[in-house]
């Protein structure tokens, strides 16, 4: 069973273990455009795979799309249960090396407009969905 979509989250702002303690959230607060629009394409029923940046940079989990509210276009809000801890996290080489993964890649469909110096956030995209958030 492959997953369906990849997250991505900072675990400073909001971890894994976090989703966990909750049980169930609301993924929202995306800017990024094409993530947005990814966003608003789920389904309930999706299966997940929570990617942590910062220190960890590795798939760290599962979860579960229970709903999506797109009355907000520019702020869907995505309904997720909490899966499971992966026993050994994947780590970015993993993930793109593995046949289960195969189909995300690093490189996002255009170049960015505007690049800061200071962070290079690592941009995952996939044929339906990489979202990224700060939650």
């Amino acid at each position: 069973m492959s997953p369906d979509y990849l997250l991505k989250t900072e675990p400073s702002e909001y971890s894994f273990v976090d989703l966990q303690r909750d049980k169930v959230t609301v993924w929202d607060g995306v800017h990024n455009p094409v993530a947005l629009r990814n966003l608003s394409q789920m389904t309930p029923g999706a299966r997940l795979i929570i990617y942590e940046t910062g220190d960890h940079k590795s798939a760290v989990g599962t979860a579960t799309v229970l709903s999506v509210d797109v009355s907000n276009p520019k702020n869907p809000a995505v309904k997720l249960k909490a899966g499971k801890l992966l026993a050994n996290p994947i780590s970015l080489a993993q993930i793109k090396s593995n046949k289960l993964f195969r189909r995300f890649s690093t490189r996002s469909p255009r170049p960015p407009l505007r690049r800061s110096p200071h962070r290079r956030p690592i941009q995952i995209s996939s044929r339906r969905l990489i979202a990224q958030t700060r939650v």
